[in-house]
């Protein structure tokens, strides 16, 4: 059944593809979205789908204003949890075969000058902890380039003050990324 399949997809994704948290919580909700807009049209599982509810889907998705970059996720979790689908024998023909993503338009990123970079690590002020705190983030995302989701995550035994350095772990590998003193 569906949840069966839903659940399938996820473990798949767990521990075959060794996808992040992140990555795993957006495809299948994606899924489930998916399913839930095709339950209101008499169909009754995934082996039902047809390319045509497929774009029916996507150009939904534009009518209720999803950003280009949502429906292009949306597409790779549906295109992923389909290929599953084939490859376990659920179905036999793939819906997702022929769809091809809203190309999104990358945006090239705004750099800092240094002044600017001088005004965002002087904001947070230094008058109760939460003020160090989002300090002392604001300079280690500056000094490290790590994302937020590893800065989050990081503990303290995961930085060493006396060799100046933390170390960082994302999506099953560890880095080590040296800190300046400021940092």
């Amino acid at each position: 059944d569906m949840q069966h399949q839903l659940k399938v997809f996820e473990n798949y994704l767990e521990n075959e593809k060794h996808s992040s948290n992140n990555t795993i919580t957006s495809y299948v909700r994606d899924v489930k979205q998916f399913a839930a807009y095709f339950n209101g049209r008499q169909i009754r599982g995934f082996n039902e789908v047809t390319p045509a509810l497929v774009a029916d889907y996507i150009k939904h998705l534009e009518e209720c204003g999803k950003s280009v970059s949502t429906i292009t996720r949306t597409v790779a979790s549906l295109k992923c949890f389909f290929n599953l689908l084939v490859y376990r024998h659920d179905i036999v023909l793939n819906p997702m075969k022929s769809i091809v993503a809203p190309k999104v338009k990358r945006k090239l990123p705004q750099i800092l000058t240094g002044k600017e970079v001088d005004l965002l690590l002087s904001q947070p002020k230094g008058v109760d902890m939460k003020g160090y705190r989002d300090r002392a983030m604001l300079e280690i995302l500056y000094a490290t380039g790590i994302r937020v989701t590893e800065l989050i995550s990081l503990n303290l035994s995961d930085i060493n003050f006396g060799g100046s350095f933390i170390k960082c772990s994302s999506s099953g590998r560890e880095r080590i990324i040296p800190l300046y003193p400021a940092a």
